[in-house]
């Protein structure tokens, strides 16, 4: 199955731009924060995890 493309990048934070962005501007955002977040901290689960099926997290396999 093709790879699902990447979503597109946030739009610039209002304090950067000196602009506001609109409600559903900022609801998209915090959303595509939220869901990056959550894989951020699956992968980090999932290293802790491969590290310790392979006895390389410090303590003897």
């Amino acid at each position: 199955a093709p790879a699902t493309p990447a979503a597109p990048p946030a739009p610039p934070a209002p304090h950067r731009t000196g602009g506001r962005l609109s409600t559903e501007e900022q609801l998209a955002a915090l959303e595509r924060e939220i869901e990056e977040d959550r894989i951020a901290r699956r992968i980090a689960e999932l290293e802790v995890e491969l590290r310790r099926r392979r006895g390389d997290d410090g303590e003897p396999a």
